[in-house]
């Protein structure tokens, strides 16, 4: 049996973005160790939400996402500020993809099941 796919490119197609592209690093192709780190508890005093954006960051390898300037968005793992920029539809649909893949069946930003899961 082969390892499992260390990472999932995906387009923005469903959020309206065709031509922009996600690459992120899948849960089943983390090593073990790598996995814990980033889904461990926050460090005391973290905010829920700023723990959120952490593994967030941790999470995206690459995209071509550009600002309404034609510049692609640094990575949030090299400026901790870009997710607060960035639109929350592309948020929203990365967010779902990783959490499809991981198997987990929830919407992280409502905190509901997604569509696809709801049958459950």
């Amino acid at each position: 049996m082969p390892l499992p796919e260390r990472t999932k490119t995906i387009t923005l197609e469903a959020a309206g973005a065709p031509e922009f592209s996600v690459t992120f690093i899948r849960m089943q192709g983390m090593p073990y160790a790598e996995m814990l780190k980033v889904y461990a508890k926050p460090p005391e005093g973290m905010t829920d939400l700023d723990h959120i954006k952490q593994k967030f960051a941790a999470l995206i390898e690459s995209w071509t996402v550009e600002d309404y300037d034609g510049n692609i968005y640094p990575l949030p793992k090299n400026d901790d500020t870009v997710i607060d920029r960035f639109p929350t539809v592309f948020i929203e649909r990365i967010s779902e993809e990783m959490l499809l893949d991981a198997g987990t069946g929830l919407d992280l930003v409502n905190g509901n099941k997604t569509s696809s899961q709801q049958d459950l």
